[in-house]
């Protein structure tokens, strides 16, 4: 059996490159050498040449999402802390106000700021509540149970601007 040869001549790697420029033995000065490069030279020159096209296509691919994501971010709908402004400005901006303009203006834009840092929490009922159920707890005992009733279960009347508010629950004497 004949040993596997391959049918096709090889050749050996040209010792300078095309894109570097060399000089040959016993020429006159350096110059371009682009004969001397080898199938292999060029082949792996046009894979490195693609590669680099397909980096500068995956780059152009990421920079065009980034600008969408970037305009998409851009045109959202207003953000609760950013509703809660607009509303508290013109409410300044109206005189509706208890404070005057420059003072409310100043505070709902410091509100505005410590909500988009994430600063600011909101105040639910289960804040108020879990306060007053609180302070239910410095009560004397006798007193403690009729204080829980009253913040649970009672009726309201007043406003915080009229004096405080008075919660009121009835009670049937046993």
């Amino acid at each position: 059996m004949a040993p596997d040869v391959n049918p096709l001549p090889t050749r050996k790697r040209a010792a300078s490159y095309a894109w570097i420029g060399s000089t040959r033995t016993g020429s006159t000065g350096p110059r371009n050498d682009a004969c001397s490069m080898s199938f292999d030279d060029i082949q792996e020159f046009t894979m490195q040449a693609n590669r680099l096209i397909l980096r500068g296509l995956a780059a152009t691919a990421l920079v065009a999402l980034g600008t969408s994501a970037a305009f998409a971010a851009g045109t959202r709908a207003p953000s609760a802390a950013q509703e809660r402004y607009q509303q508290e400005r013109a409410v300044c901006l109206s005189g509706q106000s208890q404070q005057d303009r420059a003072t409310c203006l100043r505070e709902a834009g410091a509100a505005y700021a410590q909500a988009r840092k994430g600063d600011l929490a909101s105040t639910g009922s289960t804040d108020y509540e879990a306060n007053a159920l609180a302070r239910c707890n410095a009560q004397p005992p006798a007193d403690r149970d009729a204080c829980v009733l009253r913040i649970r279960q009672g009726t309201v009347q007043g406003s915080v601007n009229g004096g405080g508010l008075i919660r009121e629950v009835e009670v049937p004497v046993q």
